[in-house]
């Protein structure tokens, strides 16, 4: 490993380098309808579990079918509530200044130590 220091860039590159860039934290669909799915499938066990059984059909039957109906619906209300969130982000975004490097074409690493080529 060598101990050399990357040289910093002289200060006249820096406006053909650096790029004004949106910054949005968009949430992640799919983690907001799996859990959802996970609380309404708890929900509709816990349900089913502790109404009083019913003589024309077997327990394990209704439990199953009423966690299988609150998990959709929890994965309804899961999607609705990550496209809320994502509208509120979309308001909320952040301009920041992303450094755009190079590659050298001698193979060298980029400035600040950036081994991508």
């Amino acid at each position: 490993m060598s101990s050399q220091q990357p040289t910093p860039m002289p200060d006249d590159d820096l406006p053909r380098v650096v790029e004004t860039a949106v910054v949005r934290h968009a949430p992640r669909f799919g983690a907001f309808i799996r859990a959802g799915v996970l609380i309404g499938a708890i929900v509709g066990v816990l349900a089913a579990a502790l109404t009083p059984a019913s003589e024309g059909s077997p327990r394990a039957a209704v439990i199953a079918l009423t966690a299988l109906g609150l998990a959709v619906v929890g994965a309804l209300i899961g999607g609705g509530l990550a496209v809320v969130v994502d509208r509120r982000s979309q308001r909320r975004t952040d301009r920041r200044t992303d450094r755009r490097v190079e590659p050298r074409p001698d193979g060298e690493p980029r400035p600040g130590g950036d081994p991508r080529p």
